[in-house]
């Protein structure tokens, strides 16, 4: 159906055989703005919206940031949908999130299903933003979160500093790689 919002990826792999999850990762990086801001930046979908671009068409289609509350994202490159769902599980303004995640595109990537935790600490530069991810059950899995979560803190920072306002925004590819603009 044409206009329609892709279905939510179903998870195929993430429980078989009843293997324990035992990858995780941890990415951190300091971001030059108060917690409050960076907090709004990750969980408010009018300021998502602004500086997570991905290659290819990218939408923040809602944020609900309550627990319970859902978020939907959804990107299209290369022919294909990617979406990414989940739920809130802990909010503690502007200190943590917490949220489950479903990643995944129909017929391209199995659905993989894991626990995101983003802690912000002040510090003298701003925010200590610590990435946390739990539950993985393969480690490609793990190794493809592990490097998104740089560059999409690096286009977060590049967001909140002042002068970056009129700056144009640096596309990234397939894992949250730059990729170089057409002129």
């Amino acid at each position: 159906m044409q206009g329609a919002d892709p279905q939510p990826p179903t998870l195929t792999r993430a429980r078989s055989h009843g293997r324990q999850r035992r990858h995780q990762l941890r990415v951190a990086a300091t971001v030059a703005a108060p917690p409050e801001q960076v907090y709004r930046a990750l969980t408010d979908a009018s300021v998502l919206a602004q500086w997570m671009h991905l290659r290819g068409k990218s939408r923040v289609v809602k944020t609900d940031p309550r627990v319970g509350g859902e978020y939907r994202f959804e990107l299209s490159a290369h022919r294909r949908v990617f979406v990414e769902v989940g739920t809130y599980r802990n909010l503690q303004p502007p200190e943590q999130i917490v949220y489950s995640c479903r990643f995944g595109s129909p017929g391209f990537i199995d659905a993989y299903e894991f626990t995101t935790r983003v802690d912000l600490r002040r510090v003298p530069e701003g925010t200590r933003v610590i990435v946390r991810g739990y539950g993985f059950s393969r480690r490609d899995q793990r190794d493809e979160q592990r490097a998104t979560w740089p560059a999409l803190l690096a286009r977060l920072s590049a967001f909140l500093r002042p002068e970056s306002k009129t700056a144009p925004h640096q596309e990234l590819g397939p894992a949250g790689r730059a990729i170089s603009s057409p002129s």
